[in-house]
């Protein structure tokens, strides 16, 4: 029988790294305001 949290590993800053993490924060951001105004201009040029 499987037990709770045995399919999912336990990930930390430590294990990931302090840069790769910071970096990805700064990525994600990036990546979702570009994600924003493309969708908000895309949207507007189809009215």
């Amino acid at each position: 029988m499987l037990t709770k949290g045995f399919l999912k590993p336990l990930i930390t800053i430590k294990q990931i790294g302090k840069v790769q993490f910071w970096a990805g924060i700064i990525f994600g951001i990036i990546s979702a305001f570009i994600f924003s105004l493309y969708f908000n201009y895309a949207r507007e040029s189809f009215f």
